[in-house]
């Protein structure tokens, strides 16, 4: 099945990388930083992690976003453009996260007393691979956006199927359609909306 029902979510990969952010330092940050910068060779894998990929888990996570072969999500799209794009938001995401201030050149000029947290969501189903990094005044946001994932990419068993704490509202029959996406996976029950409301409010399912 593939690694997501839904057309937004932020599974676990993203999920480790946004509790990651979350616990940096303004230093540990600031390093990180330093380093995504300055390694242009280096691959990033979807949990945000810098290589070398240490365990079997981030080289899979590796191949399905970024790598071109068996398992790929995105097998018709360069692997070093995609690196570039995964890495272009991080960059962009940490610096708006560390100043309040960044000039055109990249340069902070106003460093925050704490860093933002960084929250990350997969956007699928659109026609490109990019990623768009959004600031709020209490956190900063990447999207990213791309086509549905390859029939044979990214299957897991549906026992490691987990409920986001995201809400998808649509049509009863779009919700029902995302309840048969996959086989095996628990759904919790539609949240109860007004009496006379057509839309169906349903927790999102992810991996």
């Amino acid at each position: 099945m593939p690694k997501r029902t839904t057309t937004v979510s932020i599974g676990s990969a993203l999920r480790r990388a946004n509790e990651r952010f979350r616990k940096m330092s303004w230093e540990t940050m600031k390093a990180y930083l330093d380093e995504v910068e300055a390694s242009g060779s280096v691959q990033i894998s979807a949990s945000g992690r810098l290589g070398p990929l240490e365990t079997q888990e981030h080289i899979d996570h590796h191949d399905e976003f970024v790598g071109n072969g068996p398992g790929a999500f995105f097998p018709e799209i360069d692997s070093s453009l995609k690196n570039d794009i995964m890495r272009a938001a991080i960059i962009q995401a940490l610096r708006i996260a560390l100043y309040s201030e960044v000039d055109e050149d990249g340069e902070g000029l106003v460093p925050r007393s704490e860093p933002l947290p960084i929250v990350s969501y997969w956007i699928s189903g659109v026609q490109t691979f990019e990623a768009y990094v959004d600031r709020s005044e209490t956190e900063v946001h990447i999207f990213l956006a791309t086509p549905d994932p390859a029939p044979d990419g990214g299957r897991l068993p549906a026992e490691q199927a987990f409920n986001e704490q995201m809400w998808v509202c649509a049509a009863p029959g779009r919700v029902q359609a995302i309840r048969e996406r996959v086989s095996g996976c628990v759904f919790q029950d539609p949240v109860r909306m007004p009496k006379g409301l057509t839309a169906v409010c349903q927790q999102v399912l992810s991996f």
